[in-house]
């Protein structure tokens, strides 16, 4: 049983241009000052993540975590666990 993807804010199905995707990923970056897995714990390089990803149908808007490198590594060891627990915490269902 999968994820029904078509439940979060994020599942769009407007294409999205690269000019809106950047915008998007510019306020995420500026905007969430921590890993959003780890809270005020991890230091270092942050990168931005697509919880849905673009295989998957997923656009930037509501849709980007700002990780640490650790934490980004650590999702992509076990995608479904992580991605459930990120589109949790950004307010998905």
């Amino acid at each position: 049983m999968g994820i029904d993807y078509s439940l979060f804010k994020f599942a769009k199905d407007k294409k999205e241009t690269k000019a809106e995707a950047k915008k998007v990923y510019q306020q995420v970056a500026k905007e969430q000052e921590v890993c959003l897995l780890a809270d005020n714990k991890c230091n270092g390089k942050m990168e931005l993540h697509h919880v849905l990803y673009k295989s998957q149908g997923g656009k930037a808007k509501d849709n980007i975590a700002k990780l640490c490198l650790y934490h980004h590594q650590l999702v992509h060891s076990n995608k479904k666990m992580y991605q459930e627990i990120l589109i949790k915490k950004l307010g998905g269902k």
